[in-house]
């Protein structure tokens, strides 16, 4: 069937839907869409590596920089075997 036909056909079919379902088929249509222009570009790798050039130029975290998690009063309690 000609694609011309098939557009055709989904107005028709579209005009039949009641007004107060017509935004539920519009998301039907827009996410489909969107779908096949997703998969058609498929996402960047997930394990990209950053370039080597980068390697040594961010800042160091030392265990100084950090304040506790929780006091070490609390800890020694939580820790201690009594």
């Amino acid at each position: 069937m000609p694609a011309t036909e098939i557009r055709q056909q989904l107005v028709r079919e579209i005009a039949r839907i009641p007004d107060d379902r017509l935004d539920e088929v519009f998301d039907v249509l827009h996410y489909f869409r969107l779908g096949l222009e997703s998969s058609a570009h498929p996402p960047a790798s997930l394990h990209h590596r950053p370039s080597p050039r980068l390697a040594g130029q961010g800042a160091r975290l030392n265990g100084d920089d950090m304040a506790p998690a929780i006091p070490l009063e609390d800890w020694l309690h939580t820790t201690r075997k009594e």
